[in-house]
């Protein structure tokens, strides 16, 4: 960034700021390597409006995690046909609030009952999917318990209350197992396995399903040293290849969940220095909102300081110790690179948890400096606890192509 936009936007620190460039240009990448999966924004890793609008333009539809999140992509200008209410626990207030408005993917016999009685209130024959917990794993050859989805061996119970639903008509599946996966081998086997799964739950139930959502998530490398980015056209190319074996599910719209891909680099949050103290051989630098402005960094040192060892991911809150870089500008924007010494960035919040990054390299900063961190733009303000200790929250804003900054 350059010095003349950090100075303006030193003044809304702390503050998210998301670049409508590489917004744009990830949107972009998805859609050339895929040439007939579709991708559904996934609403909860950043629900910001200028974000979902660009998905809505760029022909995207919407993985949505609430009835409040069917609400915000109607807003955005995504069509119903589009919105895909997905989660579970949905409450009859939530399936009043959102049936006709989008297409509900029942997660639960229990939720079937519930869309039928609504559907029937209503005098209306609604088409909805159902999430499936498939008999298979990622890397295994069984299926594991799962708060998500209806077992693959309860599809006979499933058959049996839809014979008693008149209101409703399963129109597709939709399953999701990992995300964050960086190994195309391994997602073009689920992508396989998948299509053999949907097909063979096609035909148990003897319906063609207009859609298959295979959600996973577009992962990218976020410690850019030890991890590499998936090569999509690869990916792309795969899928293609093995939808083209499954004849019972030529006419199906498919769909992949963009995950964090679209806003994660697009993001970088910024918080203003408030202090810097010493206290027996440690440099504590003190800024506002770093636990209850963006969480993740200090998650992913707890999870570090408890377990030096951590590998597995514990998405969305976990994903690499390397996850994010910092930086240090002065409030005129003059990036601050020397002197250099090793310190601690903590939030302002009464609790020694409030770490957002342990002993690391950082320029000499003083009280109205400003640290920047990158990997901001996914799973970071919709994640935070951001009423914690009642502090203002963050503002967010919105970068345009020709530089006007947007809040």
């Amino acid at each position: 960034m350059t010095p003349d936009l950090v100075a303006r936007i030193a003044p809304l620190a702390p503050c998210y700021v998301y670049e409508q460039s590489l917004i744009r240009e990830s949107l972009s990448k998805l859609r050339r390597a895929f040439a007939s999966c579709r991708f559904l924004y996934s609403v909860k890793a950043n629900p910001f409006a200028a974000v979902l609008r660009e998905a809505a333009l760029a022909g995207f539809g919407t993985d949505a995690a609430s009835a409040e999140e069917v609400r915000l992509s109607l807003e955005a200008g995504i069509e119903p046909d589009d919105i895909y209410y997905s989660a579970p626990g949905k409450t009859p207030q939530d399936i009043a609030l959102s049936i006709g408005r989008c297409r509900i993917i029942a997660d639960s016999l229990h939720e079937i009952e519930l869309l039928e009685h609504e559907a029937g209130s209503l005098g209306k024959i609604e088409k909805i999917g159902l999430r499936l917990n498939p008999d298979f794993g990622v890397f295994s050859e069984e299926g594991l318990p799962s708060k998500f989805g209806i077992n693959a061996e309860d599809l006979g119970s499933v058959q049996k209350l839809l014979e008693r639903c008149p209101h409703l008509r399963v129109s597709g599946f939709h399953m999701h197992l990992q995300s964050q996966l960086l190994d195309e081998d391994a997602l073009s086997q689920y992508y396989f396995r998948s299509f053999s799964f949907f097909d063979r739950i096609a035909r148990s139930l003897d319906i063609e399903p207009e859609f298959l959502n295979f959600g996973s998530g577009i992962g990218l490398a976020y410690d850019q040293l030890q991890e590499r980015d998936l090569d999509l056209e690869k990916l792309g190319a795969a899928f293609e290849k093995h939808q083209g074996k499954f004849e019972r599910l030529a006419h199906a719209q498919s769909f992949i969940e963009t995950g964090r891909f679209v806003a994660c680099r697009a993001g970088t949050y910024f918080t203003p220095v408030v202090d810097v103290k010493a206290s027996r051989g440690k440099t504590y630098v003190i800024v506002r909102n770093g636990v209850n402005g963006f969480l993740r960094p200090a998650i992913a040192h707890l999870i570090v300081a408890n377990n030096a060892q951590a590998r597995d991911l514990q998405e969305p809150f976990y994903t690499n110790r390397h996850a994010f870089q910092l930086k240090a500008y002065k409030a005129d924007g003059t990036l601050l690179t020397e002197p250099s010494k090793r310190v601690d960035v903590v939030g302002n919040l009464c609790t020694a948890l409030d770490v957002v990054a342990a002993d690391v390299e950082l320029a000499c900063v003083k009280p109205g400096d400003l640290i920047c961190i990158s990997n901001a733009g996914s799973y970071a303000y919709s994640l935070s606890p951001l009423a914690f200790s009642s502090h203002e929250p963050p503002k967010q804003a919105y970068l345009l192509e020709d530089g006007e900054l947007k809040c």
